[in-house]
């Protein structure tokens, strides 16, 4: 078992390599891969949290610490969604068509990759999108890592 203090920054008992026990912060277990079972931080990278859909017509907001995070969204008709001002340069949000009552509709005034494509539509269980805050200084925005099944269009 290898203890590792957060607040003294000090490892101890290290006859055992295949343990691992955090002092002062989330437990973790290695075997052979390293398998996390909580929050893993490091800086101000964390996993990522649950951001609660916040239905037709509302911004799905980011958490204000800067997590990365990952928003189930639920239709029960046509709706739209749009994004919420990243809190941190880097931030990863990954948006999930849940349930499907009714395509959703994602616009971005400063378009997902160009400045142009301003729409995304999911129409089908399980379409998603991964999104990444960009920008220089104060400017930040989000901007489409990767896709499935969700158009790309211009309004």
């Amino acid at each position: 078992m290898v203890t590792y203090d957060v607040n003294s920054r000090e490892t101890t008992n290290k006859t055992d390599p295949s343990k691992l026990e955090f002092i002062g912060g989330k437990p973790i277990t290695m075997d052979g891969d390293l398998t996390v079972t909580g929050a893993l931080a490091a800086g101000t990278v964390t996993d990522r949290e649950t951001v609660a859909d916040p239905g037709d017509g509302v911004a799905i907001p980011p958490p204000t610490d800067g997590s990365n995070f990952i928003c189930n969204v639920v239709t029960a008709g046509a709706e739209t969604r749009s994004m919420g001002t990243p809190t941190r340069l880097g931030q990863v949000a990954f948006i999930l068509l849940l349930t499907d009552g009714g395509d959703l509709v994602m616009s971005n005034a400063g378009g997902w990759i160009d400045g142009a494509d301003n729409t995304l539509t999911f129409a089908d269980v399980n379409d998603f999108v991964t999104l990444e805050a960009v920008g220089t200084g104060a400017v930040t925005d989000w901007r489409l890592v990767s896709k499935k099944g969700v158009a790309l269009t211009t309004v």
